[in-house]
């Protein structure tokens, strides 16, 4: 398991053997595995007679699936472990998956079970070992909510028994979680790296409960290395890991926010009834043994970067802002390869489908809103599944007019909340435009509390969204003034004030600034900004109201035809005169 030192040279024919060798001893360790599952115990020349393979090379296979969990040896007999039995079981591919999430319990365990299993699949390419920066998960709240039900069904379709994959962290010592030493069989010693650290999924159940050292390796786990350093040994880390917390623990206090800003995090608390939750663990696990999924016939994970901007970039426009911080957008980045090859889609789609499931999932603990999340439903032309209808019409009425109360109730807590921010950061509003943010503020903040559905909540939020530009656009405006007042030469009794905007454009078409003309010229909304397919940004001009797409300029200097053009046409705006010069004529 340890990673293979970086080839300096190769030789075609010698790699193109060495795979094929491979490839032979997957094979004749399938026919082992096999046969053990048709014709039950047997030792290890009995097996070779069987399959056509010698004593010695059957008992080298069965030595490596031993330590990979597959078998286990009572005597002179081989049998399967009950992983081995699901490697050789019954496998399901993209149609039955979707049949067996949707039994979880609510929409964010759906969510949650969604974003590992793209983890897992994204690990599994053979370049992970090498990419830092993965995702952990987290999942905390009271006993009986589904927290450990998470694991325990992708554990189930990954072909692992609960008891490797789901543990209670405080049972583990170094060794079961990182490995130990053993003898090399030349009088020395080597480190074995444990079982736990080359399967696909790893349950820390109960970490809040762990203290001392048990702590500190499980921290190493969710730290989201492809690769860990163990007594001078460098080894691969396969590991989706999942952590749990019981209640009255915040993740703040469980978790440094190092950790924290590498996680995806859903509070179980409220999302369903504790009956709702022992019912769809019944139909879980309880009747037929799940499928194992067949991570074939998922075909390979995609390259993800062109889903990449959306989660990194764009995805925190819709959480609240004072969490934006601790957002894990590298990290969801790397997961949607995984989604590429679970839904057999393209990049953009991968990207918003996962964006989708955070946010449900950030939705549990306050990271955002019903409304932020409709609004990027509305951007994508998405929109939440269909609540199941379980237990009849009635049933799910009640259940939906339940969660209407509940959600209304969190988006007005939010929502005073932000307004309150948002009015704090308007400052000083001696200004016009300050006074009539304020205004409509106070405003937005008497709808929302009289809103009695969560579609009145959301019309408010619209409004709110407006306000919220706008006041980042004045924001703009007042930094760009102290830009120019920073290099101006200050007069007697001017110490602190700030230009007016008349007077920064006036300065600027006088001296220019010393930082380029697009950012300058955009935070006083004269022109916009647009990303380049190729990288880097353009502006194109633009003046209340209107747009000129005519004009772009990029790696411009302040006396270039279209920048005195634009800050010509906006001293005349600002001064009253009928501009004499449009940008648009330039083209």
């Amino acid at each position: 398991m340890a990673l293979a030192p970086i080839e300096t040279s190769t030789k075609g024919a010698a790699k193109g053997a060495a795979a094929e060798g491979a490839a032979r001893g997957r094979e004749n360790a399938d026919r082992i595995l096999r046969h053990l599952r048709d014709h039950g115990p047997a030792s290890a020349p009995a097996i070779g007679m069987a399959v056509g393979l010698s004593a010695v090379s059957v008992g080298g296979h069965l030595r490596r699936m031993a330590g990979e969990g597959l078998v286990t040896k009572s005597g002179t007999r081989w049998s399967l472990t009950p992983t081995g039995t699901a490697r050789t079981g019954p496998s399901t591919g993209r149609a039955e998956l979707a049949d067996v999430l949707a039994l979880l319990p609510s929409e964010a365990h759906q969510a949650m079970a969604c974003l590992m299993l793209d983890a897992v699949i994204a690990r599994s390419r053979p370049d992970a070992a090498g990419v830092t920066g993965w995702p952990s998960f987290g999942l905390y709240g009271a006993p009986g909510t589904g927290k450990t039900t998470v694991p325990r069904v992708l554990a189930r379709l990954l072909g692992l028994a609960d008891v490797e994959a789901v543990r209670v962290a405080s049972d583990l010592d170094r060794a079961e979680l990182l490995g130990r030493r053993v003898p090399d069989g030349k009088g020395g010693y080597r480190f074995a790296p444990a079982a736990a650290l080359g399967r696909p999924l790893l349950c820390l159940d109960e970490l809040d409960k762990v203290r001392g050292d048990g702590r500190l390796d499980a921290l190493r786990l969710l730290q989201g290395d492809g690769a860990i350093t163990l007594e001078g040994e460098t080894f691969a880390l396969r590991p989706v890991v999942v952590a749990t917390f019981n209640a009255g623990a915040r993740p703040d206090d469980v978790l440094p926010s190092d950790r924290l800003r590498r996680m995806v995090l859903c509070r179980t608390d409220g999302l369903v009834s504790a009956a709702q939750v022992a019912r769809s663990a019944r139909r879980l696990f309880d009747g037929a043994p799940l499928p194992v999924l067949d991570l074939s016939a998922l075909g390979s994970p995609g390259d993800g970067a062109a889903g990449a901007e959306l989660l990194i970039d764009e995805l925190p426009r819709y959480l609240i802002p004072g969490t934006r911080e601790r957002y894990p957008g590298h990290a969801l980045s790397l997961l949607v390869g995984g989604r590429m090859a679970i839904d057999d889609c393209g990049a953009e789609a991968a990207a918003e489908r996962i964006a989708r499931d955070y946010l449900t999932c950030a939705a549990t603990w306050g990271e955002t809103t019903p409304a932020l999340v409709a609004r990027f439903d509305r951007r994508t032309g998405g929109g939440a599944p269909e609540p199941r209808d379980d237990e009849g019409a009635a049933h799910g009425a009640e259940v939906s007019e339940r969660a209407e109360r509940v959600m209304l109730a969190e988006a007005k807590a939010i929502g005073a909340k932000v307004i309150a921010a948002e009015v704090r950061g308007l400052g000083a509003t001696d200004d016009e435009e300050g006074t009539r943010l304020r205004a409509g503020l106070a405003e937005v903040s008497r709808q929302l509390k009289a809103a009695r559905t969560m579609t009145e909540a959301e019309s408010v939020s619209r409004v709110f969204d407006e306000l919220h530009e706008r006041a980042e656009r004045r924001a703009k405006q007042i930094e760009a003034r102290r830009w120019v007042a920073a290099e101006r030469p200050r007069r007697a009794g001017t110490r602190g004030v700030v230009p007016g905007r008349l007077a920064t454009l006036e300065a600027l078409a006088a001296r220019g600034h010393r930082t380029a003309p697009g950012p300058v010229l955009e935070s006083l909304g004269l022109v916009v900004s647009e990303p380049l397919p190729t990288g880097g940004q353009r502006w194109h001009g633009a003046a209340p109201g209107e747009t000129w797409g005519a004009v772009v300029f990029e790696d411009t200097a302040w006396h270039d035809l279209a920048v005195v053009a634009i800050l010509a046409h906006a001293l005349a705006v600002e001064r009253g005169l009928r501009p004499a010069v449009r940008p648009a004529l330039l083209a």
